[in-house]
C-alpha cells in the first residue's frame, strides 16, 4: 500500500494493488480484504487529523459496490469528520478508475495518547 496525500484535516489517500493472495474463490478481490483495508485506511485518517487521538475501531461498516481483480490499483480515500473527547467519526471510498468498489464508515473509541 503506497500513501498518495495526507492533510491535517483528516484527509487520506493511499493506492493498493490487488495481489493473487488478496483474491477470493472467484478470482476478485476478497471482502475481508477490502473490509481490512477500510477499517486501517480510516484509522490512519484519524491519525492525520489528531495527534492525540489512540483509538480502537467499535464499529466498521462496509458496502459492496463492485469486484475488481488481480493487477487493479485501488484508490482508497479517507476523511476524519470528527475526533472528538471518547469518539471518531470516518468515511472511506475504495475505487477503480472511476468505478467504486466499496465505502465504509469507521467509528472509533480514543483510548487516550500513545
Amino acid at each position: 500500500m503506497t500513501l498518495v496525500s495526507a492533510n491535517s484535516d483528516g484527509r487520506i489517500e493511499f493506492d493498493f494493488v490487488v495481489g493473487e493472495q488478496h483474491m477470493n474463490g472467484y478470482g476478485t478481490l476478497h471482502g475481508g480484504v477490502i473490509a481490512s483495508l477500510i477499517d486501517l485506511v480510516g484509522s490512519t485518517a484519524v491519525i492525520a487529523k489528531s495527534d492525540t487521538f489512540y483509538g480502537t475501531s467499535v464499529d466498521v461498516s462496509v458496502t459492496y459496490v463492485s469486484s475488481t481483480r488481480e493487477g487493479s490499483t485501488v484508490r482508497l480515500v479517507g476523511v476524519c469528520h470528527k475526533a472528538g473527547k471518547s469518539l471518531a467519526f470516518m468515511t472511506v471510498t475504495a475505487s477503480v478508475g472511476t468505478t467504486l468498489i466499496a465505502k465504509g464508515s469507521v467509528t472509533q473509541f480514543n483510548q487516550g495518547s500513545i
